[in-house]
């Protein structure tokens, strides 16, 4: 929300683990970064943000991740912007598919979080007819609950346990 608190933690001009203040100036910002490339919906803040902080989190006064730091208006001071969490995570799951990164077919497309009685899990949205989730017996609006015993957290999370997958093997 405009006018909250939020912290930025990040390595500016390689000066590690640095964490400086600020509040949300401003949400939505569309922001040009080179010609005909915009970065859109973005969160404005005046926690100095400096070279270094890029990649870094922005949290609210709760710890919650609420952005990525992302860019500065160089010209101006404490002009900072960051990609909100939500976005982050609509488009993470995508780049993260492990049939994006070493050519492993899931035939899986995954949703959110869901809590149904004592169970959290990630939805499934859809299953690919013939692929090894088919084959498997997966169907859109199952819950995957854990991979290999351990509990999934969120979309991202699902992701970064299939990475260290290899072809075939057992989950």
């Amino acid at each position: 929300m405009i006018g909250e608190t939020v912290i930025a933690i990040g390595n500016p001009y390689g000066y590690a683990n640095t964490v400086t203040s600020g509040v949300v100036s401003a949400v939505g910002r569309d922001i040009q970064v080179a010609e005909g490339f915009w970065l859109r919906g973005l969160i404005q803040t005046d926690a100095p943000i400096n070279p270094g902080n890029s990649g870094g989190p922005l949290l609210n006064i709760n710890g919650e991740l609420i952005g990525i730091n992302t860019a500065v208006r160089a010209e101006a001071e404490n002009i900072g912007f960051a990609i909100p969490v939500d976005t982050l995570i609509d488009n993470l799951s995508h780049m993260l598919m492990p049939e994006k990164l070493r050519r492993v077919r899931l035939g899986l497309v995954m949703g959110g979080m869901k809590k149904i009685g004592e169970f959290s899990g990630l939805l499934v949205d859809s299953v690919s007819k013939t692929s090894p989730a088919d084959r498997e017996g997966i169907s859109a609006g199952d819950m995957i609950l854990e991979i290999d015993g351990r509990k999934l957290t969120s979309v991202i999370d699902f992701y970064v346990k299939m990475m260290d997958k290899e072809i075939g093997e057992p989950i």
